[in-house]
Formats: structure tokens, sequence, C-alpha cells
């Protein structure tokens, strides 16, 4: 079967950390199952930039039938936008702030986008340097392995960053905080 790599970052857990439902050993981070329903899609679109450097400027969202498409604006350095259409379940809302600084590589459905810190903030169908995936497993540049499923999202903590991902149509990570 073949995967595709989806990861955003988003706010769509409830408050508080439920307990693990797997992992924790082996190199794989501990995860827990959500209710999250639905896939994360970069939809085929015109990419006049393939990568692009530059600061946030705008982020919005509008209901498309079961799913919410984001428009993520971003301004180059000559002061030029460059805008992604990406497609999330409604219960994942990107968080990635106005003025902030990252780096988009994006071509024939796929994107991906790291911050200042090369730290990962949204992939659909790639990934970014260091970054490798195997079926359903991704391995992190630190080693860490993150195990996802064909039938849910999961949540999970690397590092400092919360995630949710699932490879429920694509495979997906999505960064919460």
């Amino acid at each position: 079967m073949r995967y595709a790599l989806v990861l955003v970052f988003a706010s769509c857990l409830p408050h508080g950390k439920p307990a693990p439902t797997g992992g924790g050993s082996g190199g794989v981070v501990a995860y827990t199952d959500t209710a999250i329903a639905g896939d994360a899609t970069f939809p085929p679109q015109h990419v006049d930039e393939p990568s692009v450097k530059g600061k946030v400027i705008d982020l919005t969202s509008r209901a498309d039938g079961d799913h919410e498409r984001w428009n993520l604006v971003i301004e180059d350095q000559a002061d030029l936008g460059h805008s992604y259409a990406i497609e999330l379940p409604p219960r994942v809302v990107p968080q990635v702030a106005t003025g902030s600084t990252v780096t988009v590589d994006a071509s024939d459905g796929k994107i991906s986008v790291i911050d200042e810190q090369a730290g990962l903030v949204l992939a659909v169908a790639a990934l970014p340097a260091g970054w490798t995936v195997d079926a359903t497993r991704v391995h992190t540049p630190d080693g860490a392995i993150v195990e996802l499923s064909a039938s849910r999202w999961r949540s999970f903590d690397l590092g400092t960053a919360s995630y949710v991902g699932a490879a429920v149509g694509q495979l997906a990570i999505v960064r919460v905080h």
C-alpha cells in the first residue's frame, strides 16, 4: 500500500493528557488514540515557488464538506505572497503564528513546512530533511520512532512538542503545541 505523509500543527486535543494506550518501548514513542475522524491532504494545485522561506501572513479556513480547507499564506523576502491550500479533519486546527518564519517545500500534491528551529510544522506526502518513513513508522532526525495507525489518529509527544498523527488515507502528523 502506498502512503503519503502529512504533518501539520494543530490544536484539537482535550485539556489534560490521557494515559498512553501504546508505544513507549523500543524507540517507539508512547501514544494515545484520539477521536479525530478523517484524513489530511494537500490537493494538487499550482505551486509558483517550490521552495520558499518567509513569514506567515495569513491562515484562514472554511468548511468544505467533511473537512476544513485551510489557506496558508507566506510572504517571501521580496514581499511576494505564496498561498497553499491544505485540507484537514474539522477537529484539526493549525496553530502557526502570524509573523513566524517558516520554510515551505511544495510540489505535485506534496508539502512540508519547518519553523526557524527546523522543527516540523506541516507535511503532506513529503518529509523535511532528516525525517524518514517506512510503512506507518516515521523516524525523526533525533532517532525517535512514531508508530501511526491506518485506522485512527493518535496523539504523542516528540521532545517538547505535542502532535497528532495517522495513516488514515495518507500518513499524517500534526503538531498541536
